[in-house]
């Protein structure tokens, strides 16, 4: 303590943790803990079973004071929990704050998170923390959404009461329902585009003297620069002339002379413009192009069966570009193509990266654009790869990656779309491909956001929204329950007045809720069952698949939110948030301590081998407890991981020789 008594910062933390231990119900020994980083409180923690099991106080005594067991042992008695370690696939979709969509295994940066208390995303800064997984589950929903996950990993489910639920993957049974978002309010913006290399190159007017000097400040001849750099004699004239010379012998020129990047100007013989930035028009002629285009040998082409669409291309390419294309027949005459003869835009396209056949993906510079951006993607993909049904709207591809892509990139516009596995029962070597499909009032909500250029596609749409057969989907449904525990008369809907009805579908809960604001007035409780109905997509579980193989695993901690979107589910995020170890931060200070419920005394409180793997995998850098005595005593984390390496080759040497007691 200083002179002005005031306690030292180690002290102060630990203070606060003996303060969270009061939360703790276990009746043996109550821990407290937080993390610490950068002298900011980021997690705190104590220990006691999982959510929703039964605490010891209730039984009225400890299992392990009755057999009398020490500290450290029989774990699988003791309901308590002192850690809590959860992974996603690395294949998994993961949303990250700025709009982009990548795999868990490449994500090292912000993430989108929900806060559960307003619902409304956060972008948070994330750490990844990689780990190995010897056993994993696929959980399949209805919608086609699947999600790879360790056993251990906590998840949000549909609950009657809690409206979400915590409970680990391993307990999620067929018939559960899990929330998936049916709208990401991201606003993305307008992104820098790539600028292709110019065919050619000139000198900037009047600048040949300085050119001239420049050769002879070096020494070089025409002749030399010639011999130099592979070209002929014409070369150097036609630019002593103003004319135009091929971008290779430039590069060479200066390769030789750095110095004339400052005298020299791109050159296109088309006069074509390349954006400086995303818009709509641009993406959606990049839509188009993922679509039905191809690139070749200095021009690009555009494939469809009907020539208006095309045309409408076209004119959008001039618009866009500056410069238009030709269409002609194929020599099938089984279609028309578009062909667009630039070598700058042919390259513009390349430099995207947007892949073929079966790797075809949507890039990152459209994914974190502005949602117009977005809507013009859209609109030029389903002009070249949809077909609108009587009821639905169908985008196929033989890219899982695009198809996934898109049905995140839908959600930004609030448009839940359902994804189908189809197999070919002919062509192609039977190879599969998948579908797309929006249905129901998402497909109204399409027509109202994006819709088609493409006019008979355009039609098609118009008449199935005209003709009212569209119904709502199946698959927003809710806890009837959840309206019932209100309180409110069930004269206001007549669906209450149903004992048999365990669900209502989005339009009744929206109505009902409608109803009840106009009567009673907007409440607290109202409006939390409001925003969690146009928050969430409830997805039920149709199937649960075990996966025996070793596979490296990743989680996000992204506190206060604690959870990360992956594949569109709302997920929690690892939080070793019990007995003993606060949360998973790299570089942070875990504090512990312990009291004796019985006596309020602090008791001695050194984490417990499993606990010291969780606090050493999660990057935790120092570990401060109290003794009985008041001495505050740090732990050796690097020393940890010695002693559990010496421990664990012993236990190995001694079951070789069978002398291992367990």
């Amino acid at each position: 303590m200083s002179k002005v008594g005031r306690i030292n910062k180690d002290r102060y933390y630990l203070e606060i943790a003996k303060a969270v231990a009061l939360r703790s119900p276990c009746v043996r020994a109550r821990y407290g803990a937080i993390i610490v980083k950068h002298d900011a409180i980021v997690s705190t923690g104590y220990n006691g079973p999982v959510r929703g099991g039964i605490n010891c106080y209730e039984v009225g005594e400890c299992i392990k004071d009755i057999l009398n067991l020490p500290h450290g042992k029989a774990y699988d008695l003791c309901p308590a929990v002192h850690a809590e370690e959860n992974c996603v696939s690395g294949d998994t979709l993961i949303m990250n704050a700025d709009g982009s969509i990548e795999e868990a295994r490449k994500i090292n940066s912000r993430l989108l998170t929900i806060d559960l208390d307003s619902l409304k995303e956060s972008n948070l800064e994330a750490v990844k923390i990689p780990s190995k997984k010897d056993k994993m589950l696929r959980i399949k929903m209805r919608g086609g959404v699947e999600l790879t996950i360790s056993p251990d990993h906590i998840l949000f489910i549909m609950d009657d009461k809690e409206y979400l639920k915590e409970v680990y993957a391993k307990d999620v049974k067929v018939g559960d329902y899990l929330p998936h978002l049916s709208k990401i309010d991201i606003s993305g913006k307008p992104q820098k585009l790539p600028q292709p290399e110019y065919p050619y190159y000139k000198l900037k007017i009047n600048n040949w003297q300085t050119i001239l000097g420049i050769f002879k400040s070096k020494g070089y001849t025409w002749r030399r620069i010639c011999e130099e750099c592979g070209f002929s004699l014409p070369v150097i004239s036609n630019l002593k002339k103003g004319r135009m010379i091929r971008r290779r012998n430039m590069k060479c020129l200066l390769k030789l002379f750095p110095e004339l990047e400052r005298y020299i100007e791109g050159v296109s013989v088309k006069k074509e413009t390349i954006p400086s930035e995303t818009n709509e028009g641009i993406c959606q002629i990049i839509g188009y192009f993922i679509g039905d285009g191809n690139v070749s040998g200095g021009y690009i082409a555009f494939h469809d069966i009907n020539i208006e669409t095309l045309k409408y291309y076209n004119n959008l390419i001039k618009e866009v570009f500056g410069v238009e294309g030709i269409i002609k027949q194929d020599w099938k005459k089984s279609h028309y193509i578009l062909y667009l003869i630039s070598k700058r835009i042919q390259e513009f396209f390349e430099n995207l990266d947007l892949g073929t056949g079966d790797e075809k993906t949507i890039p990152k510079i459209i994914q974190v654009s502005d949602n117009k951006c977005i809507k013009g993607l859209i609109k030029g993909l389903f002009d070249a790869e949809a077909s609108v049904g009587d009821r639905s709207i169908h985008f196929t591809s033989s890219s899982k990656k695009l198809i996934d892509i898109l049905r995140l990139l839908l959600l930004r516009m609030g448009i839940f779309a359902s994804i189908y596995r189809i197999n070919r029962k002919s062509g192609f070597k039977r190879r599969h491909y998948y579908s797309l499909e929006i249905n129901g009032d998402d497909v109204i909500k399409y027509a109202e956001n994006i819709g088609f250029s493409h006019p008979l596609k355009k039609t098609k749409l118009n008449m199935v929204i005209r003709n009212n057969k569209l119904r709502y989907s199946t698959l927003r449904v809710y806890p009837i329950s959840w309206f019932k525990k209100l309180g409110i008369p069930t004269t206001i809907s007549s669906a209450l007045k149903d004992s048999k009805k365990k669900y209502v579908t989005y339009p009744q809960a929206k109505k009902f809720i409608e109803s009840v604001i106009e009567k009673y007035g907007l409440t607290d409780n109202i409006r939390r069952l409001r925003d969690i109905i146009e928050k969430f997509i409830f997805l039920k579980v149709i199937e649960i698949e075990e996966i025996r193989k070793s596979e490296e695993m990743y989680d996000f901690y992204a506190p206060p939110n604690h959870n990360f979107i992956a594949n569109g589910i709302l997920v929690h995020n690892c939080i070793i948030n019990a007995a003993r170890n606060g949360a998973s931060v790299l570089g942070g200070t875990l504090y512990l301590h312990g009291v004796d419920p019985k006596t309020g005394k602090t008791i001695y409180s050194e984490p417990c081998d499993r606990c010291k793997r969780a606090i050493i995998n999660a990057g935790i850098a120092r570990v401060v407890t109290i003794d009985e005595k008041g001495n505050v005593i740090e732990f050796d984390v690097k020393k940890w991981i010695e002693e559990d390496t010496k421990k664990y080759l012993e236990n190995y040497r001694l079951a070789k020789e069978g002398k291992l007691k367990i």
